[in-house]
Order: structure tokens, then C-alpha cells, then sequence
């Protein structure tokens, strides 16, 4: 579990109030067990008692997509004129 916790990056939301986004419900569950431990640890190490902690679950649609290589390529080739020139000149193609 904390080789999970050392992956995330917390969100701040206020003054007082982070969140976590969790991959999957199965991590935002065992996180949100977590949830009493890990802010009366904070609370008291940062001597902060107004502290909040929430668990996000990442929806479907916000998971980035995982692309081909080709589209990978195409990805660079809109992203940087500089490397779509170079691929122009040089012939190059997948």
C-alpha cells in the first residue's frame, strides 16, 4: 500500500482540504480506510487540526489513453513542426 501512497500527488483543494484521485475503486477504497490514520498523522506532525482529506475515484474518461507507436508518431509529428519537417525531408514513415 505505501509503495501506491508514494505514486499519488495529492490535489490541493483549500487552505485546509486535499484530495487523493485513486486509479481504480479498489485503490480509493483502501485509501479511504486510510483516511483517519493518514490526517491525525498530518494534523499532528504539520500542527494543523483543521486539515481534510478526501479520496477521488478517476473516471473512465479521464484515464489518459495509451497510444501506438504510430500514433505516437503522428502524436509528435502535430505537436513539433520542427521534428515533422525533419520526418518530411528524411522520408521517414511507419
Amino acid at each position: 500500500m505505501s509503495q501506491r501512497l508514494d505514486k499519488l500527488t495529492p490535489n490541493i483543494i483549500s487552505n485546509n482540504e486535499f484530495e487523493i484521485i485513486a486509479e481504480n475503486p479498489t485503490i480509493g477504497n483502501d485509501i479511504h480506510a486510510l483516511i483517519p490514520r493518514i490526517t491525525t498523522f498530518l494534523r499532528e506532525q504539520l500542527e494543523f487540526p483543521s486539515l481534510k482529506m478526501s479520496v477521488k475515484v478517476r473516471e473512465l474518461s479521464e484515464q489518459p489513453r495509451i497510444l501506438s507507436p504510430r500514433e505516437q508518431f503522428k502524436q509528435m509529428q502535430m505537436d513539433n513542426k520542427a521534428f515533422e519537417q525533419l520526418v518530411t525531408e528524411l522520408q521517414l514513415s511507419l
